[in-house]
């Protein structure tokens, strides 16, 4: 079971950066904050392998490549030293995602991207909808992982989800922190379904 579970985060993980390297460039800085199990850092290292991947997050859960640097709430870059942020799927759980926007701001350098990635709901139903995927993708999926030895214990509170947004909250969270949106993706849609966005930021 463990290693069909690693097989399936690879999986995402090359579907996730296969929308990123687009909007990355060719070679740089780039940090992965709330990296997570790893998979997205390493699978970004093959696809663009001049970019320095950093990892960061509140906790260390990684599986595969060497972990995150452990942070708290202040990145531990100089400003403008890094060229692209990378915030996938993480901004439902902090207590402060503004502060998290503004560091990523903060160390990115003039020309650098800013890359938020986000489930959002609709209307209707898609609101409750959402709710069950956050449970399902959070904490749900981190537990039964855990339980199969597929990830390592310890982060059971940094997953559990704060708030959900929909697209207009999302894009006004960010334009809070004096981020502009560049470009802005829908990457699933359906009626009644929840959405993939990706923002690029500057």
């Amino acid at each position: 079971m463990k290693s069909v579970i690693d097989n399936l985060m690879r999986r995402r993980a090359d579907d996730l950066v296969a929308n990123l390297v687009q909007h990355l460039p060719a070679s740089g800085i780039v940090v992965d904050i709330g990296s997570g199990t790893g998979h997205n850092a390493a699978t970004l290292r093959q696809q663009i392998p001049a970019l320095t991947c950093i990892e960061c997050d509140i906790a260390d859960f990684h599986v595969v490549g060497s972990g995150p640097i452990v942070i708290g709430d202040i990145l531990p870059f100089q400003g403008g030293s890094v060229d692209a942020c990378l915030l996938q799927f993480i901004l439902q759980y902090p207590s402060n995602p503004q502060g998290i926007l503004r560091e990523a701001r903060r160390v990115t350098s003039a020309g650098g991207v800013i890359i938020v990635r986000q489930t959002v709901h609709g209307h209707g139903l898609s609101k409750m909808a959402l709710a069950v995927h956050e449970l399902a993708w959070g904490p749900l999926a981190y537990e039964f992982s855990r339980l199969f030895a597929a990830v390592p214990a310890g982060a059971s509170t940094y997953l559990r989800p704060r708030r959900l947004f929909s697209q207009t909250s999302l894009l006004s969270l960010c334009e809070a922190t004096g981020l502009h949106c560049r470009s802005m993706s829908v990457l699933q849609n359906g009626p009644g379904t929840c959405d993939d966005v990706l923002l690029v930021l500057e």
